[in-house]
Order: C-alpha cells, then structure tokens, then sequence
C-alpha cells in the first residue's frame, strides 16, 4: 500500500517547500546529482544540484548531505526510495524508469512528476499519463 504522506513529502520536496531539500531541484535523470549542461534544473528555481523522485525519496529518508548520497549506491537508493513511498517492485519501476515512449527522463518538467505523484498518493497506481492525455490522444 503507497505510502501517502511520505508521497507528499515528496511533492512537496520537488516543489522545494521542505527546509531539508530546499536547494534541491528536479531532473528525472539523475539520482542527485550537482547541475551540469547534461544534467540541468527542471524545477524552475534554479538550483545548484538536482534529484529525480527516488533521489528526493531516499534524502527525505536518509537525512544524508547531497554530497553523500551523489556518491551511494543506486540501488540502494531505488530501494530505499521503494520502501519509503510503499511502493512494490512493479510500482518503483513504473515511476523510476518505466515512462510512456515520449516523455524522456532528462527532460520531464518537474509538474509532469508532480502530477504523478498526486495521481499515485490518490489511486495508488502510476499513471504517468493522467485523464487529460488520454483525453487529448
């Protein structure tokens, strides 16, 4: 069963309304990791260092520096991030990595993962999709 509260710590954590992840933005593609030209801050506030859902999940749970957790073990983090939002294997797939063909993880906006994040905390599936795709396709 998802984990809403610590789901919306996330949102929250993404939207950079948390004390502790402040200065983190958002970019799908990378755990957390500083802002680089391949690596750039898609959360609009401009931050010097970036994380995807899972990485901005395992912070929220570890409490370790950015510096820390740029150099632990991915898998580790994806785990840690899994349990975190109780999510099961499947779930942490779908919403880490297994993105519909045309959203890229490089480049999804972090209010496409927001979205997702309210949809999985309300129905408890991924769906990164939404009604208003599915809508529109």
């Amino acid at each position: 069963m998802v984990n809403v509260p610590n789901i919306e710590r996330v949102i929250a954590s993404i939207k950079g309304e948390l004390p502790e992840t402040q200065t983190l933005g958002f970019n799908m593609n990378s755990y957390v990791d500083p802002v680089s030209l391949a690596n750039p801050d898609l959360s609009g506030r401009d931050c010097e260092w970036t994380g995807c859902i899972a990485g901005h999940a395992y912070l929220l749970e570890i409490g370790c520096p950015f510096t820390q957790a740029e150099s632990e073990d991915t898998e580790e983090i994806e785990e840690i991030a899994q349990h975190y939002l109780g999510l099961s294997r499947e779930q942490a797939d779908n919403l880490f990595f297994d993105l519909p063909a045309h959203l890229k993880l490089a480049r999804l906006p972090a209010s496409v993962a927001i979205e997702t994040l309210e949809r999985l905390a309300a129905t408890g599936k991924v769906d990164w999709l939404g009604e208003k795709y599915v809508d529109a396709a």
